[in-house]
Protein backbone atom coordinates (compact mmCIF):
# COMPACT_ATOMS: atom_id res chain seq x y z
CA UNK A 1 0.00 0.00 0.00
CA UNK A 2 1.14 3.51 -0.71
CA UNK A 3 1.57 6.01 2.05
CA UNK A 4 -0.83 8.94 1.85
CA UNK A 5 0.84 12.18 0.82
CA UNK A 6 -0.65 15.22 2.51
CA UNK A 7 0.91 18.63 2.99
CA UNK A 8 -0.59 20.72 5.76
CA UNK A 9 -2.02 24.06 4.59
CA UNK A 10 -1.40 23.46 0.88
CA UNK A 11 -4.76 22.76 -0.73
CA UNK A 12 -3.43 23.20 -4.26
CA UNK A 13 -0.71 20.58 -3.73
CA UNK A 14 -3.05 18.12 -2.02
CA UNK A 15 -6.00 18.46 -4.39
CA UNK A 16 -3.91 18.50 -7.56
CA UNK A 17 -2.03 15.42 -6.35
CA UNK A 18 -5.33 13.66 -5.56
CA UNK A 19 -6.77 14.58 -8.98
CA UNK A 20 -3.65 13.23 -10.67
CA UNK A 21 -3.78 9.95 -8.75
CA UNK A 22 -7.46 9.66 -9.64
CA UNK A 23 -6.66 10.12 -13.34
CA UNK A 24 -3.85 7.56 -13.15
CA UNK A 25 -6.17 5.08 -11.43
CA UNK A 26 -8.97 5.53 -13.96
CA UNK A 27 -6.55 5.16 -16.88
CA UNK A 28 -5.15 1.96 -15.43
CA UNK A 29 -8.61 0.58 -14.70
CA UNK A 30 -9.72 1.32 -18.25
CA UNK A 31 -6.61 -0.37 -19.68
CA UNK A 32 -7.21 -3.43 -17.50
CA UNK A 33 -10.84 -3.75 -18.60
CA UNK A 34 -10.30 -2.99 -22.28
CA UNK A 35 -13.67 -1.42 -23.05
CA UNK A 36 -13.23 0.74 -26.17
CA UNK A 37 -16.42 2.73 -25.53
CA UNK A 38 -15.39 3.63 -21.98
CA UNK A 39 -11.88 4.45 -23.20
CA UNK A 40 -13.26 6.82 -25.84
CA UNK A 41 -15.57 8.51 -23.33
CA UNK A 42 -12.72 8.98 -20.88
CA UNK A 43 -10.36 10.39 -23.52
CA UNK A 44 -13.06 12.83 -24.62
CA UNK A 45 -13.83 13.88 -21.03
CA UNK A 46 -10.11 14.44 -20.36
CA UNK A 47 -9.80 16.52 -23.52
CA UNK A 48 -12.78 18.65 -22.47
CA UNK A 49 -11.33 19.11 -18.97
CA UNK A 50 -8.05 20.14 -20.59
CA UNK A 51 -9.78 22.80 -22.68
CA UNK A 52 -11.52 24.12 -19.57
CA UNK A 53 -8.27 24.13 -17.56
CA UNK A 54 -6.50 25.98 -20.39
CA UNK A 55 -9.22 28.64 -20.45
CA UNK A 56 -8.85 29.11 -16.70
CA UNK A 57 -5.05 29.20 -16.89
CA UNK A 58 -5.12 31.80 -19.66
CA UNK A 59 -7.61 33.93 -17.72
CA UNK A 60 -5.45 33.74 -14.60
CA UNK A 61 -2.39 34.87 -16.57
CA UNK A 62 -4.33 37.83 -17.97
CA UNK A 63 -5.75 38.73 -14.57
CA UNK A 64 -2.34 38.50 -12.89
CA UNK A 65 -0.97 40.91 -15.50
CA UNK A 66 -3.84 43.32 -14.81
CA UNK A 67 -3.28 43.26 -11.05
CA UNK A 68 0.48 43.65 -11.45
CA UNK A 69 0.16 47.05 -13.14
CA UNK A 70 0.14 50.43 -11.47
CA UNK A 71 -2.87 51.46 -13.56
CA UNK A 72 -5.70 53.34 -11.89
CA UNK A 73 -8.47 51.19 -10.45
CA UNK A 74 -10.90 52.20 -13.20
CA UNK A 75 -8.46 50.96 -15.86
CA UNK A 76 -7.84 47.75 -13.93
CA UNK A 77 -11.59 47.20 -13.70
CA UNK A 78 -11.91 47.54 -17.50
CA UNK A 79 -8.96 45.22 -18.08
CA UNK A 80 -10.38 42.68 -15.64
CA UNK A 81 -13.73 42.78 -17.45
CA UNK A 82 -11.87 42.28 -20.76
CA UNK A 83 -10.02 39.25 -19.33
CA UNK A 84 -13.29 37.64 -18.27
CA UNK A 85 -14.88 38.51 -21.62
CA UNK A 86 -11.94 36.92 -23.45
CA UNK A 87 -12.33 33.78 -21.33
CA UNK A 88 -16.06 33.57 -22.12
CA UNK A 89 -15.40 34.20 -25.83
CA UNK A 90 -12.74 31.49 -25.82
CA UNK A 91 -15.23 29.14 -24.21
CA UNK A 92 -17.91 29.92 -26.78
CA UNK A 93 -15.42 29.35 -29.64
CA UNK A 94 -14.25 26.07 -28.13
CA UNK A 95 -17.83 24.98 -27.45
CA UNK A 96 -18.80 25.65 -31.07
CA UNK A 97 -16.17 23.13 -32.13
CA UNK A 98 -16.92 20.70 -29.33
CA UNK A 99 -20.55 20.62 -28.14
CA UNK A 100 -19.55 18.39 -25.22
CA UNK A 101 -18.10 21.46 -23.55
CA UNK A 102 -21.66 22.65 -22.92
CA UNK A 103 -21.37 20.77 -19.63
CA UNK A 104 -19.43 23.79 -18.38
CA UNK A 105 -22.26 26.24 -19.22
CA UNK A 106 -23.41 26.26 -15.61
CA UNK A 107 -19.94 27.18 -14.37
CA UNK A 108 -19.69 29.97 -16.93
CA UNK A 109 -23.13 31.24 -15.90
CA UNK A 110 -21.77 31.62 -12.38
CA UNK A 111 -23.50 32.65 -9.19
CA UNK A 112 -26.88 34.23 -9.94
CA UNK A 113 -25.90 34.28 -13.64
CA UNK A 114 -23.27 36.93 -12.95
CA UNK A 115 -20.63 34.76 -14.62
CA UNK A 116 -17.21 33.71 -13.40
CA UNK A 117 -15.32 35.93 -11.00
CA UNK A 118 -11.92 35.99 -9.33
CA UNK A 119 -13.06 33.50 -6.69
CA UNK A 120 -14.46 30.96 -9.15
CA UNK A 121 -11.36 31.14 -11.36
CA UNK A 122 -9.11 30.83 -8.31
CA UNK A 123 -11.04 27.83 -6.98
CA UNK A 124 -10.58 25.88 -10.21
CA UNK A 125 -6.88 26.69 -10.22
CA UNK A 126 -6.62 25.80 -6.54
CA UNK A 127 -7.98 22.30 -7.12
CA UNK A 128 -6.36 21.47 -10.46
CA UNK A 129 -3.60 23.99 -11.10
CA UNK A 130 -0.72 21.66 -10.34
CA UNK A 131 -2.08 18.58 -12.12
CA UNK A 132 0.26 19.12 -15.12
CA UNK A 133 3.23 19.17 -12.74
CA UNK A 134 2.18 15.95 -11.06
CA UNK A 135 1.60 14.28 -14.43
CA UNK A 136 5.11 15.34 -15.42
CA UNK A 137 6.50 13.89 -12.18
CA UNK A 138 4.68 10.63 -12.88
CA UNK A 139 6.24 10.52 -16.36
CA UNK A 140 9.65 11.32 -14.85
CA UNK A 141 9.13 8.32 -12.55
CA UNK A 142 8.67 6.17 -15.68
CA UNK A 143 4.96 5.81 -14.81
CA UNK A 144 5.89 3.77 -11.75
CA UNK A 145 3.52 4.57 -8.87
CA UNK A 146 5.87 3.70 -5.96
CA UNK A 147 8.63 5.91 -7.45
CA UNK A 148 6.09 8.66 -8.09
CA UNK A 149 4.79 8.51 -4.50
CA UNK A 150 8.33 8.63 -3.09
CA UNK A 151 9.14 11.67 -5.23
CA UNK A 152 5.93 13.44 -4.20
CA UNK A 153 6.72 12.74 -0.53
CA UNK A 154 10.14 14.35 -0.93
CA UNK A 155 8.62 17.37 -2.65
CA UNK A 156 5.89 17.58 -0.04
CA UNK A 157 8.52 17.90 2.68
CA UNK A 158 10.00 21.03 1.05
CA UNK A 159 9.03 24.55 2.01
CA UNK A 160 6.06 25.99 0.11
CA UNK A 161 7.96 28.34 -2.19
CA UNK A 162 10.58 25.71 -3.05
CA UNK A 163 7.82 23.12 -3.58
CA UNK A 164 5.82 25.47 -5.83
CA UNK A 165 8.92 26.44 -7.83
CA UNK A 166 9.87 22.81 -8.37
CA UNK A 167 6.34 21.92 -9.50
CA UNK A 168 6.17 24.92 -11.83
CA UNK A 169 9.51 23.99 -13.41
CA UNK A 170 8.41 20.39 -13.78
CA UNK A 171 5.16 21.39 -15.49
CA UNK A 172 6.89 23.87 -17.80
CA UNK A 173 9.70 21.48 -18.71
CA UNK A 174 7.31 18.61 -19.40
CA UNK A 175 4.33 20.47 -20.91
CA UNK A 176 4.00 17.75 -23.55
CA UNK A 177 3.40 14.92 -21.04
CA UNK A 178 0.02 13.27 -21.36
CA UNK A 179 0.71 10.05 -19.48
CA UNK A 180 0.34 6.41 -20.49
Amino acid sequence: AHQVVYVKDDTSFNESFAATVEEIGVQRWLRAHGDAQNDAQYVRAQRLRGVFRDLIRDARVRLAAVYATDSPDAVKHEQKAAAFAAMREGYERAKAGEPGLAGYDRWFAGHLNAGPNNASVASVALYTGQVPAFKALFADADFDLPRFYRRVQVIGALGKSERDDLLARSAAHNAHVAGP
